[in-house]
């Protein structure tokens, strides 16, 4: 019996390692450089004593500067003027809710107003989560629109935020070269390979942290060097899934896919279109 227990004790010890070891092989490692310890905030979390957060650790705060067409978090920046002072690393965020891609970019156009001439040190990140009844063509042109059109806006690559769910069914290779911030709620444990990101850049593990100088519950990260403003990155360009075709007077939807090897379905899907008939002059479409 002693040898028999000591062998399953030993069988057990194998299997736990092999287990341990496909989890790792399958997870999504940081980016290359310092990790630092952060959070995410909005006027969710009330009024912040960052001075109390720093000395709890926390180095670094993703802020909500607003939502859609024209909300405004009315904290923002109270919280960007308190966490820069209290020394923390500042960027900002901006929750999307664009169907098609004029509004992407009207939304990324009301981000880059609200933090114009503020001296945030990391990417401006969108965050795009609720997809409604959307396909996922349209969602990565929807996406797609509003970073391109943020990084001419405010000169920097941002970073697209995501729960791993959606980086694994929904985001394409059109967007993998922005940095990735992932949500996934593991108790710390290495966030899941998604397929398309080779790594992660920001990695929200927990809504439910604990932190000095916050009343309640909030969202806890790690942030790398790739989200610092001051960190250089390749530049992002438009490839053959991201041209665009700015209508003129008289065009039509079915004579543009024509041009462009495509279907008015197809065209109709990517830039949430819910009757082909109407377009206007001056609207950008992405080509599929």
């Amino acid at each position: 019996m002693p040898l028999l227990k000591k062998g399953w004790r030993a069988l057990c010890a194998l299997c736990l390692t092999l287990l341990l070891s496909t989890v790792w092989a399958f997870a999504l490692s940081p980016a290359a450089g310092t990790v630092y310890d952060g959070m995410d905030v909005s006027i969710y979390q009330g009024r912040i004593d960052f001075g109390a957060a720093a000395q709890d650790g926390k180095e670094a705060v993703y802020i909500r500067a607003g939502q859609g067409f024209s909300y405004v978090d009315p904290n923002y920046q109270t919280n960007f003027e308190n966490a820069a002072a209290a020394g923390l690393d500042t960027g900002f965020y901006y929750y999307v809710t664009a169907t098609n891609t004029a509004d992407a970019r009207t939304q990324a156009a009301a981000f880059a107003r609200l933090i114009r001439g503020m001296d945030y040190t990391m990417r401006p990140a969108m965050d795009y989560e609720s997809f409604g009844n959307l396909g996922a063509a349209t969602v990565n042109a929807v996406g797609r629109a509003f970073l391109e059109e943020l990084q001419r806006l405010t000169g920097q690559i941002p970073t697209l935020y995501s729960n791993t769910y959606s980086a694994q069914t929904v985001w394409s290779s059109d967007v993998a070269a922005y940095p990735l911030w992932v949500a996934q709620y593991n108790g710390g444990a290495p966030p899941e390979n998604n397929g398309v990101w080779d790594s992660w850049s920001g990695y929200q593990y927990t809504s439910s942290g604990r932190v000095a100088g916050i009343s309640g519950s909030v969202d806890l990260d790690w942030f790398t060097t790739r989200l610092f403003t001051a960190t250089p990155l390749p530049p992002v360009s438009g490839g053959t899934n991201a041209r665009t075709y700015t209508v003129r007077a008289g065009d039509t939807l079915w004579g543009i896919a024509q041009t462009y090897g495509t279907t008015a379905a197809a065209l109709a899907a990517a830039n949430g279109i819910t009757d082909p008939d109407l377009i206007y002059p001056g609207e950008v479409l992405l080509i599929p």
